[in-house]
This record gives C-alpha cells, structure tokens and sequence, in this order.
C-alpha cells in the first residue's frame, strides 16, 4: 500500500526529517509513504523453535485436562 501527500510543510514532518533533508521555512515537499511488504510477515523458523522448545518441556501431571480442571464423566463438575 502506498500513500503520497504533495506539499507539505517542513513544520508538518518530523523534526527528524526536516534535519536529515536540511529542509528550509518555506520550502515544501513532496512524501510518499510505501508499506514494506515484510511489515506483517513473521518468522515461520522461530515460531517452530519456540514450539520445539514447548515440546521438549516435561510434563509435570500426567492427569488429562478433565482430571486436573475436575469434570466428572459427564462433563460436570465433580
């Protein structure tokens, strides 16, 4: 996705900007603003080492989840 906005004020940019472009009172710009197509990505390898290392974890209760949280047969409380 792409914006651009046609002169603008040195006063509307960031101080940042205005230095780095040496930019004058007066003078005006032109900015485009363009999304990086990596921006909403994530990184599928660490994800996968972050759940590997879940899985290496011991388990602690070998109770299954209806035992350890107390639910009878039929799905009550016990």
């Amino acid at each position: 996705m792409t914006a651009r906005y046609n002169h603008i004020s040195p006063d509307a940019l960031p101080d940042e900007w205005t230095r780095s472009l040496g930019l004058k009172p007066g003078q005006q710009v032109s900015v485009t603003i363009e999304l990086e197509k990596d921006a909403t990505s994530f990184n599928r390898a660490a994800v996968e080492n972050i759940l590997d290392e879940f899985a290496e974890l011991p388990v602690l209760d070998e109770r299954n989840v209806d035992e350890i949280i107390g639910y009878d047969d039929n799905g009550l409380p016990a």
